[in-house]
């Protein structure tokens, strides 16, 4: 009976220590696991984020405008005064994204305007001069158009899409920093 005893405790034993080399490797698996970076959890967080927007800019400004052909006749000049916000970012659904053992690599357009907000209540019409007869002032809708226009330009030239690209390599890093599996993140633009 004793030798019996000192079986079943060795198979007992050498169970719990299957058991225990067992859990020790799969430990180690989900150790491994969660620090490499997965690439199609990386794209699925950028596909979610979808289109975003990096950088606003306020624009105010005067245009000049002209309305007729003879002065002091039917010739008006006006100018339009007006305030825009002008947002700009990229489309992370055109992301590419490249994952080797050191770095994560993801590829996207530079930015551009997705759009010019003109309030219609922005809108301001000054006179500048005297006609006989009055043409009547631009639509509402023409001089947000033409606002839209001014903004936008103004927009550019400022470097706002310099910019909007600058916080989009931060917001690219922040919003995959965890699913990196600590690599280095590189961003790039085509």
């Amino acid at each position: 009976m004793g030798r019996n005893r000192t079986k079943a405790g060795m198979r007992i034993g050498i169970v719990i220590l299957l058991a225990l080399l067992v859990i020790v490797v799969i430990g180690v698996y989900h150790i491994y696991d969660s620090k490499r970076a997965k690439p199609d959890v990386i794209e699925g967080k950028l596909r979610a984020a979808s289109e975003v927007t990096t950088q606003k800019y306020v624009a105010s400004g005067v245009i000049e405008e002209t309305e007729g052909k003879i002065p002091l006749i039917n010739k008006d000049r006006f100018l339009i005064k007006y305030t825009a916000t002008v947002r700009a970012g990229f489309d992370l659904l055109e992301a590419r994204v490249s994952v080797t053992d050191k770095k994560v690599t993801v590829t996207v357009p530079h930015s551009k305007v997705q759009g010019v907000e003109v309030p219609a209540e922005s809108i301001e019409f000054i006179d500048t001069n005297f006609s006989i007869i009055r043409s009547g002032k631009k639509s509402a809708a023409a001089a947000i158009a033409d606002a839209e226009k001014d903004a936008k330009a103004s927009a550019k030239s400022s470097g706002l899409l310099e910019a909007a690209d600058e916080n989009a390599e931060v917001v690219i890093k922040n919003l995959i920093q965890e699913a990196s599996g600590g690599r280095e993140i590189v961003v790039k633009f085509r």
